[in-house]
C-alpha cells in the first residue's frame, strides 16, 4: 500500500502491484504469488468481501467443507451443532471424542445397512 500511496498518480495499478511484489520477495519474507495479476484478484476480492481469499483455495476450486461432511449432511449438521454449542470450551481433544465416539459410529451403522440391504437385494 506505501507504493500505491507514493505513486498512484505516476504509475499503473499493475505496476504499483509489480514493485509492491519486489519489494516483499526483497526483504525475504514468505509470498505465495509471484504474479502481479493475482495480487490484484486479491485485492479486488478484498474490496468486495473484506477478506483475503485462501490462495489454495481460490487457485484449486477446492471446497471449505472437508469431503467426509460434504458426503454426510448428516454427519455436517452433527458436527455444525457441536461446535455451536461448544464454542466456549472447543478444543481439538473435544472434537476428537465427539468424531470417535459419536460421529464415525453413527457412519458406520448405516453404512452397515447399507451393505446389508444391497446384500439383500443382491441375493
Amino acid at each position: 500500500m506505501e507504493c500505491a500511496l507514493e505513486y498512484y498518480e505516476e504509475i499503473t495499478w499493475r505496476e504499483i502491484c509489480s514493485e509492491a511484489l519486489r519489494i516483499v520477495s526483497e526483504s525475504n519474507e514468505i509470498t505465495s504469488t509471484t504474479t502481479n495479476t493475482s495480487l490484484m484478484s486479491w485485492f479486488r476480492e478484498f474490496r468486495s468481501t473484506n477478506t483475503f481469499p485462501n490462495p489454495s483455495s481460490a487457485r484449486l476450486g477446492r471446497s471449505k467443507i472437508p469431503l467426509l461432511l460434504r458426503n454426510n449432511p448428516d454427519l455436517h449438521d452433527a458436527f455444525s451443532n457441536y461446535v455451536r454449542q461448544n464454542l466456549d470450551s472447543l478444543s481439538t481433544n473435544g472434537i476428537h471424542q465427539f468424531l470417535f465416539d459419536k460421529a464415525l459410529p453413527e457412519i458406520i451403522k448405516k453404512s452397515m445397512k447399507i451393505k446389508k440391504t444391497v446384500k439383500r437385494t443382491c441375493v
